[in-house]
């Protein structure tokens, strides 16, 4: 199975691109998890319809790492 977001590119590498999400997280997503990538005209700025294996997002999911001072100690 396979989710399809809206995410604003960032940049690329060989191996992975950095999108950004509604909410301002940003995060690394290999191409090899990426089977579709539509990219919007100019007028839509860097967005990208992005369809993402749901395995990577259940293990990948978006969001905002904690900072270091509140992290919880166990």
């Amino acid at each position: 199975m396979v989710t399809t977001l809206n995410l604003t590119f960032l940049a690329q590498t060989d191996q992975a691109r950095l999108y950004q999400n509604s909410t301002g997280i940003q995060k690394w997503i290999p191409s090899s998890v990426c089977p579709k990538i539509f990219k919007h005209g100019n007028d839509c700025g860097n967005i990208h319809e992005v369809t993402i294996e749901d395995w990577w997002l259940a293990e990948n999911p978006w969001i905002k790492p904690e900072s270091e001072g509140q992290q919880t100690l166990l």
